[in-house]
């Protein structure tokens, strides 16, 4: 069992790097996404996802904390497809606006533009 120091600050992660998965971990779970694959899947979409993705792991003190905000922005092509996509992480880098719930916002208002 680990333990660690408590956080008061809204979702901050506290995490101990010696608890990290290490190689044995990796062994078994190679077909899952990586900084890699996600930032090869984002490329695949435009240069302002590629740009989102880059900024949401940066954003981070260890890149696997940010695996599940990217899959989540490029799960959005799913629903609203990829132009749309693309055109919610440009309008997201030119007012700053990383999060996930803004480019989701942003993706929906650009998807309910093109319906009409």
């Amino acid at each position: 069992m680990a333990t660690h120091n408590r956080s008061f600050t809204r979702r901050e992660y506290v995490t101990n790097p010696s608890h990290l998965p290490g190689v044995y971990y990796s062994i078994f779970y190679d077909n899952r996404y990586d900084a890699a694959k996600l930032r090869s899947w984002a490329k695949y979409f435009g240069n302002s996802t590629h740009d989102i993705i880059d900024i949401l792991l940066a954003s981070t003190v260890y890149e696997e904390q940010a695996y599940k905000k990217c899959m989540a922005v490029l799960q959005l092509s799913k629903k609203y497809g990829s132009s749309i996509l693309e055109r919610a992480c440009r309008v997201a880098l030119s007012t700053q606006s990383y999060s996930f719930a803004a480019i989701q916002k942003i993706a929906k208002i650009e998807y309910d533009r093109s319906q009409k």
